[in-house]
């Protein structure tokens, strides 16, 4: 029997007006894919923040070609991999929906989780809430939202003209770890080696993507100097990245929409650790489902930043819940969440 694959699209919408360095948007442009066998569902999305230039058409093309294509649970995770990586260059989180989605249904029709696929431990590692940026009066609200709903670390958006004052203000009131993430909006290496020594007085523990995601000379500056671990997002997308980036930063933040979905991520993850660099498991600003499928990757990070569906109002699946600060799943198989 053939597996056959559905999708449409989904906007993902943001409590707040979300901002980082660069741009800000009320909405994230979404996907939902299905792989479907007799009477079994896989469950995938396909997430597309601006910067990664993907759009619903290019992913809607991508998937068009996909359909094309025969594939059974038969095949290994390594051959669905490379069978929808060979389609084209670039479309990475419309191959992340797929990846995930074919997580989900070779779990299920093992009757077993992505933990259990990958025989990994559990993981009671405690997940960020992101701050995005703004005003200093308005991080300071979102700091205390964060209180209420019970997360134990932050992290917090910067690269702007009051970066000083906003984690100056924000570390009075957060009692708990912080990271800070520039989204590519440092600009004077000096200043910002200053800023990092400030930063671990006030308790933080790395800073992400400094400087824009090509200018590797000026990270690998700041890396041999810095008093804090500096951790690159933008810079870092795919397993082929790290072999150059393990000489200019101090670890990664592993995204499935950045590295086409969890067979690759699990590969970075793996890469990181043999060659002691630090990890982040992260998320764009994504639903319970690809939060769910990597937070099964826990276990493998210095560091867990899977906040998405917390930041959104309408996640179309099952929500994963915070308890005592760790990310929680509602179901034991697959992915471990339905759609509603």
């Amino acid at each position: 029997m053939p597996i056959v694959l559905s999708f449409y699209p989904h906007d993902l919408d943001f409590k707040h007006p979300f901002s980082v360095a660069g741009n800000t948007r009320t909405y994230t442009p979404m996907i939902i894919v299905r792989l479907i066998y007799d009477h079994l569902i896989g469950y995938g999305e396909i997430t597309m923040p601006p910067y990664l230039g993907e759009t619903t058409d290019s992913a809607i093309n991508f998937l068009n070609l996909v359909k094309k294509l025969t594939f059974s649970l038969d095949m290994s995770l390594e051959e669905f991999h490379e069978l929808i990586d060979n389609i084209s260059k670039g479309n990475n989180a419309a191959k992340a929906g797929l990846d995930i989605a074919f997580h989900d249904l070779k779990a299920k029709f093992n009757s077993t989780s992505i933990k259990s696929l990958y025989q990994l431990p559990e993981s009671n590692n405690h997940s960020s809430f992101t701050i995005g940026l703004d005003s200093p009066d308005i991080m300071e609200v979102k700091t205390i939202e964060a209180i209420a709903l019970n997360f134990r670390v932050l992290k917090v958006k910067l690269g702007g003209s009051q970066d000083e004052e906003c984690i100056r203000r924000i570390a009075k009131i957060w009692k708990g770890p912080i990271s800070v993430d520039a989204n590519q909006g440092w600009k004077n290496k000096d200043w910002s080696l200053d800023f990092c020594h400030e930063l671990k007085e006030l308790g933080v523990q790395f800073v992400e993507q400094p400087f824009e995601k090509s200018n590797l000379k000026t990270a690998e500056w700041l890396t041999s100097r810095s008093p804090l671990p500096i951790i690159a997002d933008e810079s870092c997308k795919r397993f082929t990245d790290l072999e150059v980036l393990k000489n200019c930063f101090h670890g990664i933040n592993v995204k499935l929409m950045k590295s086409t979905g969890l067979f690759e991520a699990y590969k970075m993850l793996q890469f990181a650790k043999n060659n002691q660099m630090k990890t982040v498991t992260g998320c764009m600003a994504e639903s319970s489902c690809a939060v769910a499928a990597m937070s099964h990757f826990s276990s493998l990070a210095d560091w867990v930043d899977l906040d998405g569906p917390f930041l959104i109002t309408n996640d179309p699946f099952e929500s994963v819940q915070l308890v005592d600060g760790s990310i929680q799943l509602p179901r034991d198989i697959g992915i471990g969440v339905e759609l509603r």
